[in-house]
This record gives structure tokens, sequence and C-alpha cells, in this order.
């Protein structure tokens, strides 16, 4: 690969000498005003950083003009500042953009991409001495952001892609990238002089093209197409300056204040773990549940969570990597998703776990391709790109280029629930406070003295016995083994007909199932179920479970009952949350029924 990346700048400068521009340009004296190229479109500068214990010499850059800012007089000027010196406790040079999670107490910090090639070519060289215009400019960018890491020596931590690079020397090529839509900047430099040290300075030789198309943060339509494009950088969960909530509607990283108050706009988080690296996830799916921490704790307090799939290809080959080229349709973007996904689990080194297809991703590096699509109603969205650079750490950050096709779809709002849930506390037979008469249609409980002027409203009664435990009976049919409360019963002018089942030692599975009833179809059809299957279940016992029209027995905590009235015409679905074993107790029920 490294043959091939020296190949391309070697076509440069063969190019150059054909051409005969292949000499450098004169450029203008150290931090002088720069100019534009006599045979392009660029600007030319020279600029000299000083170390922040320089006395002499400013730290901070203004690309667009060549400035050079002291630390006191750089707070009103922050939104002008591009790059800016770092020096390593070694006294070692970097380099690093004001987004960087190094800087704090800024109000505004521009954001941007670092690349550094280090022991730079020949052919290197004379690329960067032939570099004439801004296209010329963005196709070097370019091309080195997509080889980067296959030159030799490469140190993803020193070199790049990231909000910094490291360890500068004279003789490095140093690229960058603006990420901010009102400085729409590339450049390429080479770093002439180096001195480390508290004290250091860089010589820097920089060529600059502004108003490059296609370099600015937001989702922006392209013209010859309806599908757009998203450049930006995304903070890790504790960069206190850059959102970790990515919208693809808007091409933004919301803060978490943002995200907080309107997070049905959040399709993905960005989180970095000591052991899985960067991970993508979306705010709906456990992935981030079992991420833990902080990502954690926020979307449990969101109202609304989008779900959506994330799959990673790592080291994408060029086949896959020109499908990303070839798209010119927002349908293309939905057909590459398809098509890579289709492959991606017979890829080389595929790991499910760090590749999906998933609601998470994990160990994210520069150049790997990120495909998302949302599966949440309402957003129809399909993404396709890759991670271009990456500052590792929990503040760190990493920056997507992709290409989206986002699309708001109206949905009907969902059915409104024909049910009605309550809970209910009765008591036993004995128990003086509360009555053992039931209405399970509206959760009236009654007792001796009220039951007979409601008869024709009771459906349930219960009773305790010492064999039998807590038993549910119907009031129609002839009870025996109560004989007061029989008494009672045949005094009444209406005695209510139902039949009933009892699920016994139900599965969080099926509570979960009772849980998620909303609909009186979806009560009639477990009830029918519980009718047909409940004779197969472990450990059934027909006096005590059903199918009955009469009475259930040994009723405890979890069991299920459903019931449907042969007078009244409706179905209930009944959890039985806690069963007092005791004629004196009391009996705590979920029900759901059908609303009037």
């Amino acid at each position: 690969m490294k043959k091939i990346f020296n190949h391309f700048w070697c076509t440069l400068a063969t190019l150059c000498l054909v051409l005969g521009a292949c000499k450098e340009d004169d450029l203008p004296e150290v931090n002088r005003e720069p100019f534009f190229s006599p045979n392009g479109d660029i600007a030319l500068m020279q600029v000299k950083l000083g170390a922040p214990g320089n006395p002499l010499e400013g730290g901070y850059l203004d690309l667009a003009t060549g400035t050079v800012y002291q630390e006191a007089a750089v707070g009103a000027q922050e939104g002008k500042v591009d790059l800016l010196y770092a020096k390593s406790s070694s006294g070692a040079v970097n380099l690093m953009v004001p987004a960087s999670a190094g800087l704090e107490g800024w109000d505004f910090r521009n954001r941007g991409t670092l690349m550094k090639l280090r022991s730079t070519s020949s052919e290197e060289l004379a690329m960067f001495n032939s570099l004439k215009t801004s296209g010329a400019l963005e196709t070097a960018y370019t091309t080195t952001q997509q080889t980067l890491a296959t030159r030799t020596g490469y140190v993803a931590e020193e070199d790049g892609p990231s909000d910094r690079v490291l360890n500068v020397v004279a003789g490095d090529l140093i690229l960058y990238k603006s990420l901010e839509e009102n400085r729409q900047i590339i450049a390429i430099g080479r770093a002439v002089t180096v001195s480390t040290g508290n004290s250091g300075a860089l010589i820097i030789d920089f060529k600059v093209a502004q108003n490059i198309k296609g370099a600015t943060p937001a989702v922006q339509p392209d013209p010859a197409t309806d599908y757009k494009k998203l450049e930006l950088m995304l903070g890790s969960q504790t960069n206190a300056y850059l959102g970790n909530n990515l919208d693809f509607f808007t091409g933004k990283a919301l803060v978490d204040a943002e995200a907080s108050a309107a997070p049905g706009s959040v399709d993905l988080l960005l989180a970095n773990s000591s052991t899985s690296g960067f991970n993508l996830m979306t705010p709906g799916g456990p992935g981030v549940i079992a991420f833990g921490g902080s990502s954690e704790t926020k979307v449990l307090g969101w109202g609304t969570r989008n779900n959506g799939e994330l799959i990673k290809l790592t080291s994408p080959t060029a086949q896959e990597l020109q499908l990303l080229t070839d798209i010119q349709t927002a349908s293309q973007i939905e057909t590459t998703y398809n098509a890579l996904k289709a492959t991606a689990a017979s890829r080389p080194n595929y790991n499910a776990t760090n590749d999906g297809a998933s609601d998470r991703i994990r160990s994210i590096e520069p150049g790997d391709l990120i495909l998302y699509k949302s599966l949440t109603p309402g957003r129809k969205i399909y993404a396709v790109g890759r991670a271009v650079n990456l500052a590792r750490g929990n503040a760190g950050s990493m920056v997507l280029q992709m290409k989206v096709s986002a699309e708001l779809v109206n949905v009907p709002p969902p059915p409104v629930s024909d049910i009605t849930t309550y809970q209910v506390t009765w008591g036993g037979q004995s128990n003086t406070s509360l009555g053992y008469f039931l209405d399970l249609k509206t959760g009236n409980v009654y007792n001796n003295t009220t039951s007979p002027a409601n008869a024709d409203k009771i459906d349930l009664f219960n009773a305790f016995g010492a064999t039998t435990g807590v038993n549910f009976y119907t009031p129609g049919v002839a009870q025996t083994a109560f004989g007061a409360i029989e008494t009672l019963i045949k005094t009444w002018p209406t005695r209510n007909n139902g039949n009933m089942v009892k699920l016994r030692n139900t599965t969080p599975e099926e509570r979960e199932a009772f849980d998620a009833l909303e609909f009186n179809q979806e009560i009639e059809a477990a009830y029918d179920q519980a009718q047909a299957s409940v004779t197969s279940r472990a450990g059934y016992v027909a006096l005590e479970d059903g199918p009955t029209n009469t009475r259930l027995r040994k009723l405890v905590a979890n069991d299920i009952v459903y019931f449907r009235s042969a007078s009244r015409n409706f179905t209930a679905a009944i959890l039985v949350q806690d069963a007092e074993q005791s004629s004196t107790g009391t009996i705590t029920l979920v029900v759901k029924v059908k609303k009037d």
C-alpha cells in the first residue's frame, strides 16, 4: 500500500515537472500577510508558532489570515483560531485544534481534523511543492486520509486523523481540514524548523484553500442528487464541549441538555470504553444499558428512545469503498446498506459483538465503514460512511463522514387502547374491613351487607379453606363448601355465571405478556389460548386450575387468571399480585378488562 500511496504523490509531482511548475513558490516572510499562488487559487503563508512558555512567539493560528495570536490577546479571537501549539510534558511539539479535550475555558472552540506525514519521501515533498489549486489541495487531503494508516511507521496516536498530532519534527507534512460551517478551510503545511522545550518554536510553510465544497459539518444537500452529506465531530461521553448525541436529520452533535430536551431527535450516541474503545449505540437498544455509566443514566431519563441497526466493516476493501463512491441517489444509500449488510458476517475477522448488525458497535477505528438504519417509525433513515478521525479517551472525539437518506414519515397514531387496567385489594370471607365480592368491570368490592343490592354486578367472590387455600368462585353455580356464603347468595335476585382458568407457576415472559395486553381482542385471544393449553402445563391440577365455571383453588402470587363472563358479555385478565393465606387476609389483583 505504501507503493500505491507514493505512486499518487509521484504522479502529481511528475505532472508538475511536465508542466514546468515543480519549483516551490516563494513564500512570504514568517508571520507576514499571506499571498495567493501566482499560478493558482490557494494562499501561501509561512507561520511561526511558539510553545506556551515562549515569551516572544504566539501559539494560536488563524489559517484564514495567517495571523498568530499570543495567549494574552487570543481571548477575543477564539472563533478565529484553527490550530494551536501544545507542548507535551517531554517538550515535544504537538499541534491541536481548539475543540480538542486538552483545551478548557474557551467559549468557542473550532473543530477540525489533523494528520501528519512522518518521514516524508521525495515524492511527497515534490507533491507539496506542486500544489497550486484548491482542487489539488482537497484531492491530496482526501487521498492522505484514505491511505495514512498504511504508511511505514504509522502511529495512530501521533499521526491522526485526529484532533491533534504529536511529536512534530522538521520535514513532516501537516494536513488540516476545518469542520466549521463558516470556516471551510483545507491546509497542507511543511514543518521547516522545530525547536522543542518550554520556549520551543515551530515554523511551517502552509498552503491554504478556503470555501471548499463539502467541508461544512452540517447535513448539506448535494445539488446534483437527492441525498445529503454529513461531516461532523462527535465528542465522547465526558467531552465538555462536543456533544455525543447525533441527529441525522440536522447533522448536529447535540450536547446532553439539547438531547434531553428533544430525545426523539437522537439517533446515535458515542461513548468510549477502556476495553472496547469507541462505541456507537442507539438510545433505545439494550447495548447502551449494558454499557452503563452516564450513557445509561442519561437515556433512562428520556421519554423517547430511538431504535436502529448499526454495522461496522473493518479494513474495507476497494470494492466496498467503491460502493460508497458510486452513490448518486438516496435510494442507492439504502441499496448499499443492504448489500454491505448481506456480506458483513462473511468478511475476514468478522466479530458479531464488535461489528453488528446490532444496536451497538464497538472498537471503531479510523477508516472503518459505518452503516446505520433507523428502526423508529416515522424516521426513515439510511446512512453509510466512514469514521475518519479519532481522538481517543472518555473526553475524546470522532469525525464521521456519511451519506444520508433521511425522511420524516407520517405514521398513523397508534390505536387507542380499549381496555382499562386497575389494581384492587379485597378481603377474605372473614375480613371485617374489606368485602369479598368483586365486580370485575369496575373493581368495586362488596360485603355481606351491600352485596344483595348489587348482585347483578358481582362476577367473583373468594373464600379461604384450610386445605384448598384461596379459592375463586362464580356466584351462579351452587357452592356447598362454604354453607354460610351459599345461604347468603341464595337470597340474591341475580347470580352471574362465568368461566375461568388459572395459569400456575407463570414465567417472567408470561407476566410480561400480561403487562403488554392493551386491547380487548388480545385479552380474548389470551383467554382462548389459556383454555386450550392449561392442561399441558407443568404441575397442572384440574380441580385447582380449571377450566371451570365453578371454582379455582390454591391461588397464590403470580398466578394469572383469565375469566369470561357468561352473564355480562366481557373477558378479563387477572394477575394475582399478593394472596394472604387466611380467611381474614387480603388479596391484591391487577385486572385488565374492556372499557364500557
